[in-house]
């Protein structure tokens, strides 16, 4: 999955990140699959741009050693995370206290809202650092397993209410590295407006050669007469 995250910056919330308890949130993975707790906050793509994701930043506690790390995008559901976009894996340095996960093979998104959720494995047991503003929608979290004695939050559910510690701070520290294309939706007005003159032009053609088709015939007739 490793790919290029030089690119801008096309979201930013890794301001206003909170500190002392409750600061940061649980959102790891098992290599097996199983013991999942994972966080995910929202973003916005907007109208009349589409975006090429190439990575994504997020700070969150320190650990020596590389880390093996897993982004997914979401599309929304009601506010919560809906069905999966994209999902990937890797490995990246140890940088912290704010880590760049470079992401390859996103589809390009189009206008629309969006989660993120990016987790590392449990072995650096990473947490992942919350914000005391929200921007958008509140971070949600789940913990599929039930292993966090969490019945509510099996599925996606608010975070503040699944990590009660975490109550003050809304929000995920995060940002959306990549690049942003217009829509070219000026090319699909100007192929209208040629279908629309190029339908006039046939009509035309059309009435004239009925107009001149039908003078001869009253020529005709009269000739007869």
């Amino acid at each position: 999955m490793a790919g290029s995250a030089s690119a801008a910056t096309l979201y930013d919330q890794l301001g206003n990140q909170a500190d002392g308890a409750g600061s940061s949130t649980p959102s790891y993975f098992y290599e097996n699959g199983t013991g999942d707790e994972q966080a995910a906050d929202d973003f916005t793509v907007p109208a009349g741009q589409t975006w090429q994701v190439t990575g994504a930043q997020a700070p969150g506690v320190d650990n020596l050693g590389d880390y093996e790390f897993r982004v997914t995008i979401f599309g929304d559901a009601g506010n919560g995370p809906g069905g999966q976009v994209f999902r990937g894996e890797a490995t990246v340095p140890a940088v912290a206290p704010t880590y760049t996960f470079p992401l390859s093979g996103v589809p390009a998104l189009q206008p629309g809202h969006y989660w993120v959720s990016i987790q590392l494995m449990n072995l650096v047991a990473w947490s992942w650092a919350n914000r005391t503003v929200q921007s958008g929608s509140p971070a949600m979290w789940q913990n599929p397993d039930g292993s966090d004695g969490e019945p509510e939050c099996v599925t996606w559910n608010l975070r503040t209410t699944c990590e009660s510690e975490t109550a003050a701070f809304p929000d995920q520290a995060f940002s959306i590295l990549g690049d942003s294309a217009p829509i070219p939706a000026a090319a699909t007005i100007v192929k209208k407006k040629k279908c629309k003159k190029s339908k006039r032009k046939h009509k035309r053609s059309a009435g004239s050669a009925k107009g001149k088709k039908c003078k001869k015939h009253k020529k005709k007739q009269r000739s007869r007469s």
